[in-house]
């Protein structure tokens, strides 16, 4: 059986507690937050037992999803900077949620020196052994106990690293994807890249994915010129350095890096509102690459809701508030639970949805013209430009950003109200692409000014208005 403890942190806001407590008065139980498990596991093959550090993705008890593991070696050491590294990447849907297992080594110079590498002071070279203990032991007790995908990627740095480049070819099918950091290729003349050159030409099927991070070591140019052109078949090969790092400073930002590299399809970059068809298929297409059917991220499903929730879609939007429910067990999202809202906004039909708003007439050159030319915001922070151009209204405004930096938006609706007013609008991104940024123009008692009311048009709150206030000013004429 495996011998289990928990990996937590302590917390305790000193401050508070003096500043509620007086100094003889009992202090409370510090906090506990666990964030892993330590096992040991008994090795057939080491002929001993073997320690390994086990992280969950937050969601993993609340549903059924299975997730790709990656096995970080140096594991006693390198544990926060991976957990650290996959939570950030994943909770920015720049990869996906993943079981991260740190594995240990009570020696890590003979578990991870290959047999056909000459390193000094290691007379017994436990690499073979090593890939043995991962890829039939550890391996399959993980894959048996947790819901894991077939998608495996082994991270190593330095005499990490070098033991990585062997694995690749000594048991290719054990991981998929590798991050060797800082390997010292040369060791053994440069044998390793000529066992991977050789390997991928005998196997010209090997799909998979590898990415190099250097600093003081690495690949030589010739031999990664030759990985490199093997992408054609389905293996991708990646490099990148850190020159600003050593050796041994390096593996916290190359594990970020590195995985962001080996990940980069995962993130779906748009600039608007996507479908949810769109995102299914966008998806399905990375089955092959990745060894998987690859499922909508849970980053994605919250976007996509939010859009067409704040656009008035209730009955596209519920399609990925289904889907969030059934694929992360959690509705949630920035505070606001997607059902309720859903829910609310079908018993409570918005006035105008986004494509009825986009489909009003357009206002003539007639309606504007009076207003044509150039307007300045009393403060500086907006300047307005509208002129004809072809028959129809062109609009466009700079706002001067906090920084000073100018910032020019195209307009993109301009309408015209009965009342003289009208109102031009624009999306952004800081705020969802479903939601209208809108300025409603109305003329002044003052001449050569005009009243500008400035709101977010969306079903943004869940219980809220269909457009919120933000601001309202006074522009004038430039002369």
């Amino acid at each position: 059986m495996n011998s289990r403890l928990l990996i937590s942190l302590t917390i305790l806001a000193v401050s508070s507690v003096l500043t509620l407590c007086g100094q003889n008065e009992k202090m409370p139980k510090p906090e506990e937050i666990t964030i892993g498990q330590i096992f040991q596991m008994p090795s057939k093959i080491l002929k001993e037992k073997r320690e390994y550090r086990l992280f969950l993705p937050p969601y993993y008890e609340s549903s059924d999803t299975r997730y790709p593991v990656v096995y970080v070696l140096d594991g006693d050491s390198y544990f926060l900077s991976a957990k650290s590294a996959v939570d950030a990447l994943s909770g920015l849907g720049l990869m996906p949620e993943a079981i991260i297992v740190a594995v240990t080594s009570p020696d890590r110079r003979i578990d991870m020196t290959p047999p056909n590498v000459p390193i000094r002071g290691v007379s017994d070279p436990g690499g073979e052994r090593f890939l043995s203990y991962l890829a039939d032991e550890l391996i399959p007790k993980i894959n048996q106990e947790y819901r894991t995908l077939p998608l495996r990627i082994l991270i190593g740095h330095s005499h990490g690293g070098l033991f990585n480049a062997y694995a690749l070819y000594a048991r290719p099918n054990a991981f998929q994807w590798h991050l060797a950091i800082d390997a010292p290729m040369h060791l053994g003349d440069w044998v390793l890249e000529s066992e991977i050159e050789a390997f991928l030409k005998k196997h010209p099927d090997h799909k998979g994915r590898i990415s190099a991070v250097s600093s003081s070591y690495g690949w030589s140019a010739d031999s990664w010129q030759k990985m490199t052109a093997f992408v054609d078949q389905g293996f991708r090969a990646m490099t990148f350095e850190l020159p600003g790092e050593s050796h041994s400073s390096m593996y916290h930002m190359a594990m970020y890096k590195g995985l962001k590299q080996l990940f980069y399809d995962y993130y779906y970059k748009h600039s608007g509102i996507v479908s949810f068809e769109e995102l299914e298929n966008r998806y399905q297409t990375m089955t092959e690459e990745y060894g998987y059917e690859v499922k909508i991220p849970i980053w994605a499903l919250r976007y996509g809701a939010i859009e067409h929730l704040v656009s008035g879609e209730t009955k596209k939007g519920r399609q990925f508030v289904e889907l969030l429910a059934q694929e992360y067990g959690s509705t949630k999202i920035f505070g606001n639970d997607a059902l309720d809202w859903l829910e609310y906004q079908e018993k409570n039909p918005p006035e105008e949805t986004r494509a009825e708003y986009l489909a009003k007439e357009d206002a003539s050159v007639q309606d504007i013209s009076p207003f044509f030319g150039s307007w300045k915001s009393t403060d500086g922070q907006y300047t307005f430009f509208l002129k004809e151009e072809n028959g129809r209204v062109v609009a466009s405004f700079e706002q001067i950003m906090p920084d000073g930096r100018p910032d020019l938006t195209e307009i993109k609706k301009v309408i015209a109200k009965e009342d003289g007013s009208f109102e031009i609008s624009y999306f952004n991104r800081r705020t969802p692409y479903s939601g209208i940024i809108v300025y409603h123009i109305m003329p002044s008692k003052e001449k050569g000014k005009l009243h500008v009311e400035n709101y977010f048009k969306g079903n943004w709150d869940p219980n809220g208005p269909n457009a919120s206030m933000r601001e309202q000013f006074i522009i004038e004429r430039m002369k």
